[in-house]
């Protein structure tokens, strides 16, 4: 579902599956230019539906780039041994995401220049940093990290919520990273307190 919010609105044509005999019934009537493949998924695996949709006429045409939770060389190897193109370990960060499509299907990034500093009811200038999370008790910033990490939406935005208002701004901040999608820029703030 992260992939599925992050690319749809950049208008890529995305299809979801919820298990591989799924993956493998899509790719015949659509044939997608790439796959991000799930290693664990219910009734056939990822490994199983990369091997079987490999094996069709075409079938080696669409990148298969293997997600799962599993960071260990084995899986990494596993993952290539059955035909996947790429692998990309799970928490990944949206650039990774990025980096691999443009790297299998060619594609160039046109980016807006965009700045997270925001303006407070005071209209005074809000850089968000590291160092604005210190407001936050080292638990709260743990919980943070964590959350991010873990890409609960909904524990992020009960985290926020607990930010008291004469911190407005820094709830705002981390509220806007949510909302877009810049789950990667909060765990750069937040591995600090590691």
């Amino acid at each position: 579902m992260l992939l599925f919010k992050l690319l749809s609105p950049l208008g890529f044509e995305i299809r979801a599956v919820t298990n591989g005999k799924e993956a493998i019934d899509t790719w015949k009537v659509w044939q997608p230019h790439l796959i991000w493949m799930d290693i664990l998924m219910p009734i056939t695996d990822g490994y199983e539906a990369t091997k079987q949709i490999r094996a069709l006429p075409g079938g080696t045409e669409t990148v298969i780039i293997a997600l799962t939770a599993n960071a260990f060389s084995d899986a990494q190897k596993a993952a290539l041994s059955v035909g996947c193109n790429d692998y990309l370990p799970k928490p990944y960060q949206e650039g990774r995401i990025f980096e691999l499509m443009a790297k299998h299907l060619g594609l160039r990034y046109c980016y807006r220049q965009e700045t997270l500093a925001k303006k407070d009811s005071n209209s005074s200038k809000f850089i968000l940093t590291s160092q604005s999370l210190t407001v936050m008790p080292k638990p709260w910033r743990s919980e943070l990290h964590a959350a991010v990490l873990g890409m609960e939406e909904d524990r992020l935005a009960e985290l926020i919520a607990e930010i008291p208002p004469d911190h407005q701004a820094l709830a705002d901040n981390l509220s806007y990273l949510v909302e877009n999608f810049r789950l990667d820029l909060i765990v750069d703030l937040t591995h600090c307190d590691d």
